[in-house]
C-alpha cells in the first residue's frame, strides 16, 4: 500500500530526448526507422536497453553512417539488412581503435531510410567503463572512417577485381592463342643446315607478324 497507492512518489526517471535512453528511443521509433538491431541476434528489446542505459555510469558514442542516395543505390545499401550486415562486421574493430574490447563493447543501432541519403544511428559504450576521455583523437576518427569505408566499398571492390581478373584473362588467353597459331605455322621454322641439332630460325614474315602481334 505505501509503494503503489495512488499519489506516491516511485522515484522513476523522466526520458528525455537528450538523454541516452531517449536518443536509443528517438533511434527505433522515428519516422523511417527499421528498428534497432544489436551485435546479438534477434531484436533488442528497448526498454531493458534504455534501463541499462539509465544505470550506465561511463562514457557513450553516437554515430551517423551516412551516404548519398545515389551511392547507396549504386553500392546495395537501401535497405536495412545491407547496413546491418556491414555495422555487424565493422563495430569490433571500430572498438578496438578506440581502446575497447570486444568483450567489453554494447552497441545498438538503427537504419533510417532517409529520402536523399540513407543512414544508420549507432550508439555504443563499454559493460565496465575503462575509457575516461570521450573525444576521439584525430588518428582514432580517420582509423574508425576507414573501417567503416572499407566494408562499404568491399562490394565494389569485389566487382572491380572480377572485371581485372575477366580482363587480364582475355589478354593473356588472346595472345597466347594468336601467338601459339602463328608458331605452329608450316613456314614458322626453318633450319639453317640440314644438322637437326642446330637452332631453327623464324621465317621472316613469322617474325614480322610475331612482334606485331606481341606489340598489340
Amino acid at each position: 500500500y505505501l509503494g503503489t497507492r495512488p499519489g506516491v512518489d516511485k522515484g522513476d526517471v523522466e526520458i528525455t530526448p537528450d538523454m541516452d535512453a531517449g536518443h536509443v528511443k528517438y533511434m527505433d521509433e522515428r519516422p523511417g526507422s527499421h528498428g534497432l538491431f544489436s551485435q546479438e541476434d534477434g531484436i533488442p528489446n528497448m526498454k531493458e536497453v534504455q534501463k541499462e542505459l539509465l544505470n550506465h555510469k561511463g562514457l557513450s558514442w553516437r554515430w551517423i553512417l551516412s551516404l548519398e542516395e545515389g551511392d547507396a543505390v549504386e553500392m546495395g545499401y537501401t535497405n536495412r539488412k545491407a547496413w546491418e550486415k556491414m555495422v555487424r562486421a565493422t563495430m569490433k574493430d571500430a572498438a578496438a581503435a578506440m581502446g575497447i574490447s570486444e568483450s567489453n563493447l554494447r552497441w545498438v543501432a538503427a537504419f533510417h531510410k532517409k529520402k536523399g541519403h540513407p543512414h544508420v544511428h549507432v550508439m555504443l559504450w563499454e559493460k565496465e567503463p575503462q575509457r575516461k576521455i570521450g573525444e576521439l583523437s584525430e588518428g582514432e576518427i580517420r582509423d574508425i572512417k576507414r573501417i567503416f569505408v572499407r566494408e562499404l566499398d568491399a562490394g565494389e571492390r569485389t566487382r572491380l577485381e572480377a572485371e581485372k581478373t575477366a580482363l587480364r584473362d582475355f589478354i593473356r588467353n588472346t595472345a597466347t592463342s594468336g601467338i601459339l597459331d602463328l608458331a605452329k605455322g608450316e613456314e614458322a621454322l626453318t633450319f639453317t643446315g640440314e644438322n637437326p641439332g642446330l637452332e631453327p630460325c623464324i621465317a621472316p614474315n613469322t617474325r614480322k607478324e610475331l612482334i606485331e602481334k606481341l606489340n598489340e
